[in-house]
């Protein structure tokens, strides 16, 4: 098991049961499942909570609004508790085939410099902004979005809180792709790293706690969403995610 992060937590609201569930199932159909089982964090529920008007008008709306206080308790929480690292999941997450395997050995390709690490999310700006590649598995993203996958570091920990606090007007993965910007520009010293070949993406059947609307707009094609798109070499290429297998064959124990 890797025992890399101190602690492992999949963020989901109480009155949401059958999506903790059906995270949970999915999480034990990898095998080997390679971190710490995660742990239930309930989430602060901004459509039940009576907020006030200039949240309520704002373009991230209550559900937006509730994520947002849940990242802040929880980083707040696990950064007190005197921990180096966590791994942040979603409950609409969704795993790539042999995750267990193909997780531990990018996590083996991510530089030890590392501050936040996306094991999936959708690049921003890529043919303007094209990700640098670091290796054959990771790359650094000028700005990443989607939340549902990744990892961070005490490091950055204060610098993410200090920015919900100062601007509470945008989600977490918004207001972090800020920041990655910052990063890849030079302006600010993190070290932000992708999965080239997105590992964790999100079911495209279920409905929105942030937008309140489907991930998929077709009904009858409700597929996982992986963000797949790299814009590498200013060239749209969807099909790079078929060659996932094939970049990870050589790495992985038959």
């Amino acid at each position: 098991m890797d025992t890399r992060f101190d602690r492992t937590y999949v963020i989901n609201l109480s009155r949401r049961q059958d999506r903790f569930e059906r995270f949970v199932t999915g999480v034990n159909d990898v095998r080997p499942w390679p971190f710490d089982p995660p742990r239930r964090y309930i989430a602060y529920d901004g459509l039940t909570s009576k907020l006030p008007a200039h949240i309520m008008a704002t373009t991230m709306g209550p559900g937006g609004f509730g994520l947002l206080v849940t990242t802040a308790l929880l980083l707040n929480q696990v950064y007190s508790e005197g921990c180096e690292t966590v791994l942040l999941f979603e409950d609409d997450c969704v795993f790539c085939d042999n995750f267990g395997e193909k997780s531990s050995v990018f996590m083996q390709k991510v530089p030890d410099d590392w501050d936040m690490v996306y094991f999936g999310g959708c690049l921003r700006s890529p043919r303007n902004n094209p990700p640098v590649v670091v290796n054959d598995l990771v790359i650094r993203p000028y700005m990443v979005t989607a939340t549902h996958c990744v990892a961070i570091k005490r490091t950055i920990i204060p610098e993410i809180l200090k920015r919900i606090w100062w601007l509470p007007y945008e989600i977490p993965d918004a207001l972090m792709a800020r920041l990655h910007a910052e990063a890849y520009k030079g302006e600010a010293g993190w070290n932000i790293y992708l999965a080239r070949w997105r590992l964790a993406g999100q079911h495209g059947d279920v409905v929105s706690d942030i937008t309140y609307k489907m991930l998929n707009r077709d009904p009858d094609n409700d597929p996982p969403r992986f963000w797949q798109g790299n814009f590498i070499d200013d060239k749209h290429r969807e099909d790079e995610w078929a060659k996932q297998s094939e970049v990870y064959e050589p790495y992985l124990t038959s």
